[in-house]
């Protein structure tokens, strides 16, 4: 008996070992995953950050150009207002010489496109000027497009 009670309790021990190895095995295989893990984790955080630099590159590109084209647009109104001031000033000085006063097609195309800036880009530009000014300016350019669309 004291043989085959000895055999059980090696059994015991070496299923024990064998247990204990196997967890060994398993802890430094979990180990290893962990260690993939974070170097992925490494590189998805470094790949993050890079895409957020070039995003407020972007942002900061994008908000300049929006700003250049706000600026080109008060630039473009004002030009056109400095335009149809002088274009009136030439009428007025033609009709003082006693010429015929004829308006070309280039003309009219230029105050047709008028309407077409937003009432909020034309008071940005129109630095200086009363806003019943430029409500009655709108007044107009509202006429024009509402004239031109109805002949269409």
């Amino acid at each position: 008996q004291g043989s085959t009670g000895e055999a059980p309790s090696e059994d015991r021990a070496d299923a024990a070992e064998r247990r204990a190895t196997e967890a060994e095995v398993a802890k430094v295989a979990a180990l290893a995953r962990v260690k993939a893990m974070l170097s992925e984790l490494e590189e998805v955080r470094s790949k993050l950050t890079d895409s957020r630099d070039q995003n407020a590159k972007l942002r900061q590109q994008l908000d300049t150009a929006n700003d250049t084209i706000q600026m080109l647009g008060c630039k473009l109104v004002r030009f056109k207002e400095k335009i149809d001031k002088l274009k009136k000033e030439i009428r007025m000085l033609r009709g003082l010489r006693g010429e015929e006063v004829v308006s070309s097609d280039e003309e009219d195309e230029l105050d047709v496109s008028d309407f077409m800036v937003p009432y909020r880009k034309r008071a940005a530009a129109a630095v200086g000027k009363a806003r019943w000014e430029l409500l009655s300016e709108d007044a107009a350019l509202s006429r024009k497009r509402r004239d031109l669309l109805t002949s269409l």
